[in-house]
C-alpha cells in the first residue's frame, strides 16, 4: 500500500548497494520522498537546512556516527522520528540507541518490506495529532487522503498544501516566514523559491476563504515582513 501523504524521509547510509536497494522500495512501492547521504557529517549539515518526516539512520557510519548524529539532532531541539539500522544486536547497545533518541530499531540483515512497515507506522505516529479546534469549529486534516474537514465539509488540498498546512498546524501560533516553510517542507532536492510558497499559501487561503466561515478565512494570518501563522 503506498503512503498517500508527502513525507520526506533522510536515508543515512554508507552502503551504496543497500541504500539504493531501500531508496527505490520507499519511493516506488510506497510513495515516499526520500533524500540519501552517505555520512554522517552529511546528515548533520542536511539535518541543521532541511526539515524531514522521517530519519532512517545507519549505525555503522564512517566519521561521525549514527548515535553522535542521533545525539547532536535531538541536543539541538530536533523531534524527527528517527529509525536506527545497525547490525548491533546487544541489549546494551539498543538500550543506548533509545536512550539517545531513537524511535525504533532494525539490525541486520533485515527485509525492506519490514523495514517499509515500520516506517509507515512512525509516519503515522508523527501524523496522529490532526484535530483541532478554532472557534468551536472541528478542523480535522486527513494528510493521507490530502482533506481537510471544516465540521465534516472537506476541502481537497495538493499534497503541498497539505504538507505545508500540516506543518502550520502541527505549530500553532509560532510563525513562519516562507524561506522556513521552503526549508522544513520542500523536497530538498527539488528547486523551488520563495515564491511558490507564497503562491501556494495564497492558492490555499483562497481554497479556505471559498467556504465563507469566519473561521477558516483567518486560520492562516500574514505577518507583514514575517511570514504566516496558524491560528488555534
Amino acid at each position: 500500500m503506498r503512503w498517500k501523504g508527502l513525507a520526506k524521509v533522510l536515508l543515512v547510509e554508507d552502503d551504496q548497494s543497500l541504500s539504493k536497494e531501500v531508496k527505490d522500495w520507499l519511493q516506488d512501492m510506497d510513495g515516499l520522498d526520500v533524500e540519501h547521504v552517505a555520512t554522517g557529517e552529511d546528515a548533520l549539515q542536511i539535518l541543521n537546512t532541511f526539515g524531514f518526516d522521517l530519519i532512517i539512520l545507519d549505525w555503522e557510519l564512517p566519521g561521525i556516527s549514527g548515535l553522535q548524529v542521533c545525539r547532536d539532532f535531538r541536543s539541538a531541539g530536533g523531534h524527527t522520528p528517527i529509525l536506527f539500522l545497525t547490525g548491533r544486536a546487544g541489549i546494551d547497545d539498543k538500550e543506548s540507541g533509545f536512550v539517545h533518541g531513537a524511535d525504533d530499531y532494525l539490525a541486520k540483515p533485515y527485509n525492506v518490506r519490514e523495514l517499509s512497515m515500520r516506517c509507515k507506522a512512525l509516519l503515522r505516529r508523527g501524523r496522529q495529532q490532526t484535530v483541532f479546534e478554532n472557534a468551536g469549529k472541528k478542523i480535522r486534516l486527513k494528510p493521507d487522503d490530502n482533506v481537510l474537514l471544516i465540521d465534516e465539509t472537506p476541502v481537497a488540498l495538493t499534497k503541498m498544501e497539505c504538507a505545508v498546512l500540516a506543518h502550520l498546524m502541527a505549530h500553532p501560533g509560532k510563525q513562519f516566514s516562507s524561506a522556513d516553510l521552503l526549508r522544513s517542507v520542500w523536497p530538498s532536492h527539488k528547486e523551488s523559491s520563495e515564491e511558490a510558497v507564497r503562491v501556494l499559501i495564497r492558492a490555499l487561503r483562497k481554497k479556505l476563504s471559498a467556504l465563507d466561515q469566519e473561521t477558516t478565512r483567518n486560520l492562516i494570518e500574514s505577518v507583514p515582513g514575517g511570514g504566516y501563522v496558524y491560528r488555534s
